[in-house]
C-alpha cells in the first residue's frame, strides 16, 4: 500500500447493490485545507454483491482518500469516507462494504479487523427493511481469491459457531448491506457458541443501545476482530525450569483459524460542538475477551485493557490519526458507566428475537406462553413483535 501526498482530486469507490458504483468527487475549484502530514490513501478493492441472483463481480480497483479532519472543507463524505476519518488500523487486503470496511487474513482465512461507523439513524426502528431471514452464510467474496476464502464446511461438526464481528443486528437499511455481513472470510471468526450468543452478544448490545441509541453520541466507530495471545508453559531442561511462551490455535476444515480471543475497539465521538463551545475528545474504550465460555457473573470492564496493550497484540493502530494530529482522547469507561445488560436482561430481550423469528401461529404462541409461565414482563419491543406476529397470522 502507498502514503500519497497529493492534493490531485479522487474518487472513493463503494461496491453497492445493482452494481452503481457511487463516488464522492473533489476538484481544484473547491475549497480544501489539507492539514500536515498529507492525507493517507490506500488502495482497495470494491465489492459489487446481488445476494438475490447470487452472482459477484468486481469493480475496477480505485484509489481513495481519507477525508479531512474536523475544520476541513469537505462536500457530502461517503458513509465509509465518514468511518476512515481517523485512519484504518492497517492497509493490507482492505475491502469497503456497505456498513463496514474489512481487512482479510489469507493465511487464517478470517478478517484481521472489521470496521463499523454507527449512527442513531442506523438503528431507526421505523425503517427496518432488511430481514436476516433472508440472509446466507458465504465464501463467496470476490475480493479474496479463491484459494484463500473460508468455506462453511470448515464450521459444520467443528464445534464453533460463525461470529458476527460487524453484527448483522446493526444493519437495518439493506438487505444487501445485511447479507454482506455473513461473508465468511471478510466477517466471520470461529465463535464460541455460549460466548457469542451471550457475553458477546450483550457487548454488542451495550454499543448498539447503551452508547448509539440512548447515549449523546453524534456517532459511534467500532473496531472488531481475532487476536492470538500467548500463553506461558514450564519447560524442564537439564540446567533446570524455563518458562516459554506459545501461541497455539485450532485450525479448522481448510485453514480457518480459531482466534485465543477477540476484540472490540470503541470511539465514541460527540456531535460538533458549536463555534462558542470547546469541542469535546472523543472517548476511547478497549476490550480483549477469551474467545471461551465466560461465567454470567463476569463484567465488561473486566475484559478492559489499554489501547496501546492491544496494539501490541495485534500489530494493528486503532485510530491512528488521533495521535497523528493530537486530538484528545478520554476514557470511554470514566465517562460512562460501561455496563451490559445481565443474563436476565438477555433472556427478556430475546423474546423478542424469538417472536420475529417464529414462522406460525403456534410459534409466537408458544414463546408468549413461556414468558407468562415464567412471570416475566415481555418489553415493548417483544409486545410490538407479538401483536405483529398476531396480525400476520389471524387468518392461519
Amino acid at each position: 500500500m502507498s502514503y500519497l501526498r497529493s492534493t490531485r482530486p479522487f474518487a472513493l469507490g463503494i461496491g453497492v447493490f445493482t452494481g452503481v458504483l457511487l463516488s464522492c468527487k473533489y476538484d481544484r475549484d473547491r475549497s480544501i485545507r489539507i492539514p500536515p502530514p498529507s492525507w493517507l490513501s490506500l488502495r482497495a478493492s470494491t465489492l459489487g454483491y446481488d445476494a438475490h441472483a447470487h452472482t459477484q463481480t468486481r469493480t475496477p480497483i480505485t484509489t481513495s482518500t481519507l477525508p479531512p479532519l474536523e475544520g476541513d472543507v469537505i462536500d457530502a463524505p461517503t458513509r465509509m469516507q465518514l468511518a476512515c476519518k481517523y485512519g484504518l488500523p492497517s492497509y493490507n487486503n482492505v475491502t469497503f462494504y456497505q456498513s463496514f470496511v474489512s481487512s482479510a487474513n489469507y493465511e487464517r482465512r478470517i478478517p484481521n479487523w472489521v470496521l463499523q461507523y454507527i449512527t442513531k439513524e442506523d438503528l431507526d426502528e421505523d425503517h427496518v427493511v432488511a430481514d436476516r431471514k433472508h440472509s446466507q452464510f458465504t465464501g463467496d467474496a470476490p475480493s479474496i481469491p479463491e484459494v484463500f476464502r473460508a468455506d462453511n464446511k470448515a464450521y459444520l461438526g467443528s464445534g464453533w459457531s460463525r461470529g458476527h464481528m460487524a453484527p448483522a443486528g446493526d444493519v437495518r437499511h439493506s438487505q444487501l448491506a445485511l447479507d454482506e455481513t455473513f461473508i465468511l472470510g471478510s466477517n466471520i471468526v470461529p465463535q464460541n457458541r455460549h460466548n457469542n450468543s451471550h457475553f458477546w452478544y450483550r457487548l454488542e448490545a451495550f454499543v448498539r443501545h447503551n452508547l448509539n441509541r440512548d447515549g449523546n453520541f453524534d456517532s459511534i466507530r467500532v473496531v472488531s476482530g481475532p487476536c492470538f495471545v500467548p500463553f506461558e508453559e514450564v519447560c524442564e531442561y537439564r540446567d533446570g525450569l524455563q518458562t516459554k511462551k506459545y501461541v497455539k490455535y485450532q485450525v479448522l476444515g481448510n485453514g480457518v483459524a480459531v482466534p485465543t480471543h477477540i476484540f472490540k475497539v470503541i470511539l465514541a465521538e460527540y456531535p460538533p460542538a458549536q463555534s462558542h463551545e470547546d469541542p469535546r475528545p472523543c472517548l476511547i474504550a478497549a476490550f480483549l475477551i477469551p474467545n471461551d465460555y465466560i461465567p454470567p457473573q463476569k463484567r465488561l470492564i473486566d475484559y478492559l485493557v489499554p489501547v496501546e496493550y492491544l496494539e501490541a497484540r495485534t500489530g494493528l493502530q486503532f485510530f491512528p490519526r488521533l495521535r497523528q494530529h493530537k486530538l484528545a482522547t478520554g476514557s470511554l469507561c470514566d465517562a460512562i458507566s460501561c455496563s451490559m445488560m445481565t443474563e436476565h436482561d438477555l433472556e427478556v430481550h430475546n423474546y423478542a428475537r424469538r417472536l420475529q423469528w417464529a414462522n406460525t401461529r403456534s410459534e409466537v404462541e408458544s414463546v408468549w406462553r413461556e414468558i407468562e409461565g415464567k412471570g416475566r414482563v415481555p418489553d415493548a419491543r417483544a409486545q410490538k413483535e407479538y401483536e405483529k406476529k398476531m396480525k400476520q397470522f389471524v387468518h392461519v
